[in-house]
């Protein structure tokens, strides 16, 4: 027993001695092995992290009627004195959703008619009262809070619209009492504190087919008393239960709250309440569920690779590390071998300095991994986020560690197995690779081929998988290997040309590389490190490029409010707010299934909107805005009266022609001035308009008296055009051109020429015998409307060519992506005489937008926003962006590894080096010839390795971006990352990585020839 251990002591000290001789060797494979321990332990633990921060980002974003729960409580009885508070809380006990915090509770009544605000469009408003507890303190008051009954507030906006003030009463139906107002109230900027914002928007009137629809103005803010006297059975206790999303929450937790509300339907119909409970629609805890499960998914296959590719190069480092120890121990085991140490035993005096390396190594990275994961947490994740070590982390660990020790026993096998001969030479030649060394080079090369080949034939994008992400790190093994076989033998080549020629520096640099192999195996690690790092930057540049152009396609500007208004009333009011557009800007999603289209404000487009160089490249906003705005302002009309004569010369079945004059009014709502009818000959006609604050004219139509359709052949004059008496000369001078109504088409055009004659419009009619209604519209839009087509919306119809013309496609556009249409709000409204009720209408605005003019939009009721920075944010805290900080983290790793490698193997190989060069100097060689072949050789080597890692590193970005999404995508609106390169960037790495190696390589020549003298030969002699 003592002699066993008296051997297992010989063995630690003769391994720390070969330790301590080899100190620069021992730090650098510690350094490496350490790293390739912590990249283990790192992944594993920071992709966990980043997967509930994720979980903790998402819910945090989402509004509180999306993650939270609102259950209403009612009753078929009056108010009366009692407590219907304490009676909503009694009803709800044992039955409210568990997770949740307490309920915020308010009071509403159901839709009453309000007859006597009788001055809006349609008659018509349907208005609800509320009240809560502290409900004053929540909004913004200006007045006083309602105290007694019949006292209310008004939204700032609802008592602009109805002219009332404080003091002003209103009845409702139900009610025995006049509603006095005593304020006005506006909600809190993007609705802090509020549940749902949007339940105190306000509707205005919008025209219908069939007149207006009802005015619904927000929430009328009442005393609790004024709801006492509601009917029985018409009102409510709404209860709002937020979910707490701390720091620490997890998936579980966010699928036991979505168990918790799918349980609470059957729960509410089982519960015995005194009256009725029922869950509010909004909850969507479901889907967060979903779609955090599948982000996990794609982070985890992510970040697989990025630790694969980490430990690759370490392990590639470490085995060239542990290689030159043993090469330099090679006359220990050849005095061993000589002494007649069997086999065995010279195996374990071999391992036993690899061991103990490692054996260091294994703490040290375990604890750099572990603090390395929680200080990445805390840089990227939600602050106070947890970071524990997994069991993943562990088993990694180890996964490493056994490859670490099997790395060993490679660079070890080399030297153990070479005959004595060879261990006790003073000079190393080159030696040809063994069979197993082809085979597995072999493979290598087919590996790459293949998943080349795979990668690249992949159609449309998809999540990563483990194939794409590993492509880079097979280029960069396989170009590695392939040059540093290539460099071998273009050295060979080029010493047996210049051994005939002149030139000392190049036949020496030529016959290095070709017989000293320590110099060419530094292509390898370099190699494969440069085309990691290359990579994983680009990939890191890519998807950031992408989640900016996401963001952008998700809120349009810096800040998009959604308004419930139609969008000819918010185009109004952002011109009204912002005449001069450099905050505002209007517009309308119309998700029409089959031709889906944004319209919007187009000349503010450049000015206001987020539009990333990505989606239209070479095509500036300014640029796309002019080519889908109206080629010149539109002609305005100013009064209260418009008076035209006409020369009527067409013969047809109408004896009289109706001329109508398309508007927009002030409010940019599409209507009409219909002129008198016209008998043929010459008369005047006029009619009121309502255009006291300025109407553009959008176009002419010339029908029948009913405004229906009429055979028309002949010419109809325009002349002297009036307003309020004054005479309009340029009426007829904005230039015209005929339209073919596409509810009147039988064939050809019906004007046939639009002519200006002198201050007179004359216009050829010919109906060719059918009932028409003549169009006109003016020359500063094309015949049809221009629109930017997505690249994947459908093709223009055969229906639609003749009212849609494409003028180009972009990659996205706010929030239809890249699906659908967009275009200019005034050339749309030109040719179609309204824009669809169910469009979504948005008030987009920049970040600088003053505050008071943020203000006039709260007191329209306009204050339900989402942000660019919060969209950016939320896509940054995906699982696959947070996998991806990783790449960046790999990507500076690696490259300080294999500097790192780069120094320590030269200042190893150093001494050796010196005596070649010592040798060159004996026979007469000048020093300058020796410092130029010594710096050409590593200008070669290093030269050679960075150029292919650079090009294996951009053809593995360029393959991968083509067929992965560097992102979520959730659906059709997400635009596509696009496949290319930033050449700009690659040339500026490649520049700086060429100059700094170049620098290296005239360093390291100098310190090869430094102390290169005859002494050095007869040191080694000794």
């Amino acid at each position: 027993m003592r002699g066993w251990l008296a051997d297992i002591a010989a063995l630690l000290a003769t391994g720390l001695r070969g330790m301590r001789a080899r100190r620069l060797l021992t730090v650098g494979s510690v350094l490496v092995a350490a790293l390739a321990i912590a990249a283990a332990v790192v992944g594993p633990m920071y992709q966990s992290a980043s997967a509930a921060s994720f979980v903790v980002t998402k819910l945090r974003a989402e509004p509180d009627y999306i993650t939270g729960v609102t259950l209403d409580y009612t009753r078929q009885s009056r108010l009366g004195s009692a407590d219907v508070y304490a009676q909503a809380r009694s009803a709800v006990a044992g039955t409210a959703p568990r997770g949740f915090e307490r309920p915020a509770l308010s009071l509403w009544s159901t839709r009453l008619a309000v007859p006597s605000i009788s001055d809006v469009p349609g008659g018509r408003t349907q208005a609800r009262l509320v009240t809560a507890p502290g409900s004053c303190q929540q909004l913004l008051v200006s007045g006083r809070c309602p105290q007694r009954p019949g006292e209310i507030l008004l939204l700032r906006s609802d008592a602009d619209y109805t002219n009332l003030g404080p003091g002003d009463q209103v009845m409702a139906d139900t009610l025995s009492q006049a509603l006095t107002v005593v304020g006005t109230y506006r909600l809190p900027t993007g609705g802090n504190g509020l549940f749902d914002a949007a339940r105190f928007a306000s509707v205005l009137p919008q025209p219908t087919g069939m007149g207006y629809t009802a005015y619904a103005p927000a929430p009328f803010v009442a005393a609790r008393s004024t709801l006492a006297g509601l009917p029985a059975g018409s009102w409510l206790v709404r209860m709002d239960y937020r979910l707490p999303v701390p720091a620490s929450t997890s998936v579980g937790d966010l699928q036991a709250a979505a168990a918790e509300v799918s349980r609470l339907p059957g729960v509410l119909r089982s519960a015995k309440t005194t009256g009725s409970l029922s869950p509010e629609l909004g909850n969507a805890l479901k889907a967060v569920v979903r779609e955090v499960d599948a982000r996990r998914a794609t982070a985890q296959q992510t970040v697989a690779p990025a630790v694969a590719s980490l430990v690759l190069v370490a392990l590639v480092l470490l085995v060239r590390l542990l290689s030159a120890a043993t090469d330099l121990r090679r006359p220990e085991l050849a005095l061993a071998s000589l002494r007649g140490v069997d086999r065995r035993l010279l195996w374990t005096l071999a391992l036993v300095e690899p061991v103990l390396i490692i054996a260091v190594a294994v703490p040290v990275g375990a604890a750099g991994g572990y603090l390395a994961g929680r200080e990445l947490a805390a840089t990227w994740l939600v602050r106070g986020l947890p970071a524990r070590l997994g069991p993943t982390s562990l088993w990694w660990a180890a996964v490493v560690l056994v490859a670490s020790v099997v790395v060993a026993v490679i660079a070890v096998r080399a030297a153990v197995r070479e005959p004595l001969s060879v261990q006790i030479a003073a000079v190393r030649r080159p030696a040809a690779s063994s069979r197993w060394m082809l085979v597995t080079r072999a493979a290598l090369f087919a590996a790459t081929v293949a998943a080349l080949a795979v990668t690249w034939s992949a159609g449309g994008q998809s999540d990563p998988n483990v194939l794409d992400l590993l492509l880079p790190i097979l280029l960069a093994l396989s170009a590695g290997q392939l040059l540093t076989y290539a460099a071998a033998l273009a050295a060979r080549w080029w010493a047996r040309r210049s051994a005939s020629h002149r030139g000392t520096a190049g036949y020496v640099a030529a016959r290095t590389i070709a017989r000293r192999r320590e110099g060419t195996w530094v292509i390898l690690p370099l190699t494969a490190a440069l085309a990691i790092s290359v990579f994983g930057a680009g990939i890191y540049s890519a998807a950031g490029a992408w989640r900016a152009s996401d963001a952008a396609t998700m809120v349009g500007a810096d800040a998009a409010y959604r308004a419930n208004t139609s969008l000819s009333q918010a185009v109004a009011l952002t011109h009204q707010l912002d005449p001069f557009g450099r905050w505002l800007m209007a517009t309308g999603v119309d998700d029409d299934i089959l031709e889906p289209k944004v319209i919007l404000d187009a000349p503010r487009l450049a000015r206001v909107a987020a539009w990333p160089s990505t989606w239209t490249p070479g095509v500036t906003a300014d640029q796309v805005g002019a080519e889908l705005s109206p080629g010149r302002p539109p002609l305005t009309l100013t009064g209260h009266r418009l008076a035209l004569t006409v020369t009527n010369s067409v013969a047809g079945d109408a004896p009289r022609l109706l001329l109508d004059v398309d508007i927009l009014t002030p409010k940019r709502e599409v209507s009409h001035v219909y002129i008198g009818s016209y008998p043929r000959g010459t008369a005047t006609r006029s009619a009121t308009m309502p255009c006291a604050g300025g109407c553009s004219v959008t176009g002419l139509g010339i029908s029948a008296p009913s405004t229906s359709g009429a055979v028309m052949r002949g010419t109809l004059t325009i002349g002297t055009a009036r307003v309020d008496g004054s005479p309009l000369p340029y009426f007829a001078r904005i230039g015209w051109r005929g339209m073919t109504n596409p509810a009147y088409v039988y064939g050809g055009p019906v004007v046939q020429r639009a002519q200006v004659v002198g201050s007179s419009l004359r216009v050829e009619l010919d109906s060719a015998g059918n009932q028409v209604v003549a169009t006109l519209k003016s020359t500063d839009l094309p015949p049809a409307t221009p629109v930017l087509l997505g690249t994947a919306a459908r093709a223009v119809s055969r229906d639609t060519k003749s009212v849609v013309q494409p003028v180009g496609t972009t990659e996205s556009m706010p929030f239809l992506g890249p699906i659908g249409w967009l275009t200019d709000y005034t050339a749309y409204i030109r040719y179609n005489t309204q824009v669809g009720p169910a469009t979504r209408v948005y008030i987009l605005a920049r970040s600088d937008t003053p505050a008071s003019v943020l203000d006039q939009l709260a007191a329209h009721g306009i204050n339900e926003r989402s942000t660019l920075a919060q969209a950016r944010s939320t896509l940054d805290q995906d699982p696959y962006a947070l996998a991806l900080n990783l790449y960046l983290v790999v990507t500076g790793i690696v490259i300080l590894l294999a500097l790192a490698s780069l120094v320590v193997n030269t200042a190893v190989q150093l001494p050796a080096r010196r005596r070649d060069a010592a040798s060159l100097r004996v026979v007469g060689v000048r020093r300058r010839s020796i410092l130029a072949a010594a710096t050409s050789e590593f200008t070669a080597v290093l030269s050679t390795a960075a150029v292919a890692g650079i090009l294996a590193g951009a053809l593995a970005e360029y393959v991968v971006v083509r067929t992965i999404t560097l992102g979520y995508a959730d659906s059709l609106f997400t635009p596509r990352v696009l496949p290319t390169l930033d050449a700009g960037s690659l040339a500026k790495l490649s520049a700086e990585v060429l100059v700094a190696l170049l620098a290296l390589a005239v360093v390291l020549g100098g310190l090869t020839i430094r102390g290169a003298h005859a002494a050095t030969l007869r040191e080694s002699a000794t």
